[in-house]
């Protein structure tokens, strides 16, 4: 729910910023290279603010029914140095949507893919520790492959190529589709 009230609020003032689209995703890119940079930066030993958590920690029982709630959106905003280069991303994107619905179901996807892998770790606990393992011990390397991604997003965003880059992974596809079907007949 939070991350899709972000969301709503990004594509809304997106929305506003429109006429000035070509300026707007070329200053999107730099934020999205800055946050791929600082995602890179976590990976690295070094004493910055960037792997600080900022945590709010309410009284849960105070809040009866709406408990679980309340906890949830207080750890969605305290998670920020694991999620924040990522979901500022992803947030700068929705902020580019026409509608609102439109930014709204990017932070719903991107809510899921937080989500999903945590339920399916809970609901197979015993068998995904194989998997938890790997990912601990190559955490560094996916998060600076992830970092990497992120990076070159934003520089197709900055230089406003991300319609050509595309265009021409679709002419790919294309092409491999075709070359595939002519080799079956």
């Amino acid at each position: 729910m939070v991350f899709v009230l972000l969301g709503l609020s990004a594509t809304a003032i997106g929305s506003l910023l429109l006429r000035n689209h070509v300026p707007v995703t070329r200053a999107s890119g730099l934020v999205v290279i800055a946050m791929a940079l600082a995602l890179l930066a976590s990976t690295l030993p070094v004493p910055w603010v960037l792997g600080r958590e900022l945590r709010f920690h309410p009284r849960v029982s105070r809040h009866g029914a709406w408990a679980a709630p309340v906890a949830g959106a207080a750890f969605a905003f305290g998670w920020t140095p694991c999620i924040g280069p990522v979901l500022g991303s992803v947030l700068v994107i929705a902020s580019d949507q026409t509608q609102l619905a439109q930014g709204a179901a990017l932070l719903a996807m991107y809510a899921a893919g937080l989500a999903l892998p945590f339920l399916i770790i809970a609901l197979t606990f015993h068998r995904s520790l194989i998997a938890l393992r790997f990912v601990r011990r190559h955490s560094v390397l996916l998060t600076r492959a992830s970092a990497t991604v992120l990076a070159g997003y934003g520089v197709l965003l900055a230089f406003d190529r991300l319609s050509w880059f595309t265009l021409r992974m679709q002419d790919g596809v294309t092409a491999l589709g075709l070359a595939w079907l002519v080799g079956l007949g």
